[in-house]
């Protein structure tokens, strides 16, 4: 009995001093930045016979992501992000969409976000298509401060075109914060 009653007031402390939060409680809107490196897996840019190249190149890109929570289901954002891809060649994506974010609702530092989007794909140096951007990823983020989180995942970048388009695996790294004041405290919170 002393052995359940010391467990009890070690999980009724590590409660209080870690009180239930939802992913949106500093705020419903998201902002974020990060970085894309990996691989093309499709061609990206031309030879002068308009074959396409290697398609083993690196592809590299900075992100730009904004997003709003919708309190009606916990956990739920829409989402729009903007692409600059500077290698091998220059494009800009603008996309669209949803993701979740689990668990909408912790004690812990750890969560994980999944979603997709779709959009514009404009390529401005090397493949100069435009065409439709489709992007699923899923990353996993660490709280930084209640307000911040740093995230690390993989995304799969797909723009079809006639001369091989884009299609690119990659590791994606950045940073998150929420904006928009405090909102309500959980209802579970204690």
């Amino acid at each position: 009995r002393r052995r359940a009653d010391e467990a009890r007031r070690r999980q009724d402390a590590f409660n209080r001093d870690n009180p239930e939060r939802r992913m949106d409680d500093r705020g419903p809107f998201g902002l974020g930045a990060g970085l894309t490196f990996g691989g093309v897996l499709s061609g990206l840019e031309t030879t002068g016979n308009g074959l396409p190249r290697d398609p083993s190149s690196f592809a590299s890109a900075l992100r730009v992501e904004v997003s709003y929570a919708l309190r009606a289901v916990a956990g739920f954002e829409l989402t729009g992000n903007a692409l600059w891809m500077f290698a091998p060649s220059t494009a800009l994506g603008l996309g669209a969409g949803a993701q979740y974010t689990f668990p909408a609702v912790t004690r812990g530092r750890f969560r994980g976000t999944a979603g997709a989007l779709i959009g514009l794909f404009q390529g401005i140096s090397g493949a100069q298509i435009t065409t439709v951007w489709f992007e699923p990823f899923a990353r996993f983020e660490v709280s930084i401060t209640p307000g911040a989180a740093a995230y690390a995942g993989l995304t799969l970048d797909v723009a079809p075109g006639d001369n091989g388009g884009v299609t690119a695996l990659s590791a994606l790294i950045g940073v998150r914060f929420r904006l928009g004041g405090e909102s309500a405290p959980s209802a579970t919170a204690r």
